[in-house]
């Protein structure tokens, strides 16, 4: 699927309606759905519903269960598609999901709740103000969007940290940020395959994100946002997507079975 958009040196952008965006994401959804259908790893988990202005709106999610019986498993949250055109990063979680699915050696000791597309009142097709940004609203005082439904998620299912995908312009590498990573520094960065990722550990006051739930957590969650370049075709980005998520989870399991803790 690579209908979200195209980039070249001679043609422009393709620019969709709202209308086309939703149909899109749709199909990414439609595709989600097929996969829990046909795999035991994979089961839909749909959130209750928030009301988003005036209408009820449910958050698309999915649960990967790769942990073992008896075992510690790690529990996370990946988030994709915060703003209403981001198509391509909802269709990088789903690619990312399919190979977790192919080879789930990359997933074991993990539950992974998998949130394909977090501005879900963008597939109500609704006119109107325009929609805020979910990436700047704090998830302590978040009544009225979808991140009310998010950060009781994250409350109640008490995730060990989560991983942000977002785009980018403006450059041509991925940037890995970590916020809170409780493993030894020099474990990472991790590289693979072709794309270039550059690590770094957050500096300041972190963005509005889990972390803004300190006061009601019972441990501090780490964070990892990663920012890929905009402009890459969907298919470029789905495959960096997948392979910097994947690496990952592999080299911070081990980190996390050897003890390399700070």
């Amino acid at each position: 699927m690579s209908s979200f958009s195209t980039t070249s040196a001679s043609i422009p952008p393709v620019v969709f309606s709202a209308v086309d965006e939703a149909r899109a994401l749709r199909g990414v959804l439609r595709e989600f759905d097929l996969l829990g259908a046909t795999s035991d790893q994979l089961i839909t988990a749909t959130t209750d519903a928030v009301r988003v202005g005036d209408v009820p709106v449910q958050v698309p999610r999915y649960v990967f269960l790769g942990g073992q019986p008896g075992s510690a498993t790690l529990k996370l949250a990946i988030y994709a598609g915060w703003s209403p055109a981001d198509g391509p990063a909802a269709f990088a979680l789903l690619e990312t999901t399919r190979h977790l699915l192919r080879r789930p050696e990359h997933g074991q000791g993990y539950v992974l709740s998998l949130y394909p597309f977090v501005h879900a009142s963008a597939l109500e097709r609704r006119d109107g103000p325009p929609r805020r940004d979910l990436k700047r609203v704090r998830w302590d005082t978040a009544a009225g969007t979808e991140i009310e439904q998010l950060a009781a998620d994250f409350l109640a299912w008490e995730l060990d940290g989560w991983i942000s995908i977002q785009r980018r312009t403006g450059s041509d590498f991925i940037r890995a940020t970590a916020f809170g990573l409780p493993v030894d520094p020099d474990y990472f960065p991790v590289e693979e395959g072709r794309f270039r990722i550059v690590w770094s550990a957050g500096q300041g006051e972190p963005p509005p994100g889990p972390l803004d739930l300190g006061a009601a957590l019972a441990h501090r969650p780490f964070g990892l946002e990663l920012e890929l370049p905009a402009h890459w075709p969907d298919g470029i980005f789905a495959g960096a997507v997948s392979t910097t998520v994947r690496a990952f989870l592999v080299r911070y399991r081990a980190a996390r079975a050897y003890g390399l803790h700070l």
